[in-house]
């Protein structure tokens, strides 16, 4: 095989791997909005003024319109700190702290 020849598979196989590892991404990551159906589901509304107003009031500060489309958008990061929020408010932090030294 020739140098050419080398480099020509090797970029066939480079390609072949990204293709494969779009393909396992794809299949493993969830989408990184919340879908239609899960905004009905957490709104109980299907219009997007109703769903946004019910999202607000239950602390999705960031839940916004879209410009292009007018549907809701919710970040899932967003969604997934605001839902966790409740469970660790509770806890401490690891750090003690810090004491005041009222007599300096």
């Amino acid at each position: 095989m020739t140098g050419n020849e080398l480099e020509a598979n090797l970029n066939e196989l480079i390609l072949e791997v990204g293709r494969l590892r779009d393909a396992v991404l794809l299949k493993t990551r969830e989408p990184i909005t919340l879908q239609p159906d899960e905004l009905l589901e957490l709104t109980g509304y299907r219009r997007a003024g109703d769903q946004l107003k019910e999202l607000k009031r239950q602390g999705f500060y960031r839940a916004r319109r879209s410009f292009a489309t007018g549907d809701v958008i919710l970040e899932r990061a967003h969604y997934l700190s605001v839902v966790e929020a409740p469970r660790t408010a509770g806890r401490r932090s690891m750090q003690p702290e810090p004491e005041l030294n009222w007599s300096a």
